[in-house]
Formats: structure tokens, sequence, C-alpha cells
């Protein structure tokens, strides 16, 4: 039964492979957005007092879909002075440089 089980959880992806943890709050510092020769991620600046990602996180572009609204959301933030707080995978780090982590949610407070 419990193989069984292990099996359907394995093809459907219902187990998870990275778990989020959640950051500070404060506001955006900075928002750096790269063209093709950046990888078009998106780098945002923010003391999240997580420690594999304490410069800030990063955006991915269209990994995984929402891509656009989470950018959104943070210039939004970012323009009106607003506080945020991110869920972070803190395992995910940025290629092109340490210290930032894929973003995975965020919140305007």
């Amino acid at each position: 039964m419990c193989r069984k089980l292990l099996a359907i959880l394995l093809l459907t992806g219902a187990l998870p492979t990275q778990a989020a943890i959640v950051s500070a709050v404060g506001k955006i510092q900075e928002i750096i957005a790269y063209d093709s020769f950046g990888g078009g991620d998106v780098l945002i600046k923010f003391p999240t007092q997580v420690s594999n990602c304490l410069a800030g996180v990063y955006i991915p572009p269209k990994s995984e879909g929402g891509e656009e609204r989470i950018l959104s959301i943070a210039l939004s933030a970012y323009m009106a002075g607003k506080d945020v707080r991110f869920q972070i995978y803190e395992t995910a780090v940025w290629p092109g440089a340490a210290n930032y982590c894929k973003l995975k949610t965020i919140e305007l407070k």
C-alpha cells in the first residue's frame, strides 16, 4: 500500500521539491532587469535576513508562470515605498552572483 501511494505521489509530482522560507518585512531598495546577456533575470535588492539570500531575490524569465504579476507588484511596492515580504527558495541561488535566491511569492504589506 505504501509503495503504491509513493509511486502515485512521484508520478503526479505531488512531492515538494523545494521548500520556501519567509523573508523579513521591508522596503525594496533597487530593481535591476537584465537583457538576454544576463539571462533576462530581474534582481530585487532587499534585506531578506535569510542567510543564503542576504542581498535579495531574483525572478527568472518565464520559468514557472506568474513572473509578470510578481514583477508588477514589486514595481508598485517600490514606487509607492510600501513594505513587502517574500517567500524564497533559499537553495536556488542566482547563478550570476551569490546572495540572491529565487523568488516564489511576494506579499504587499
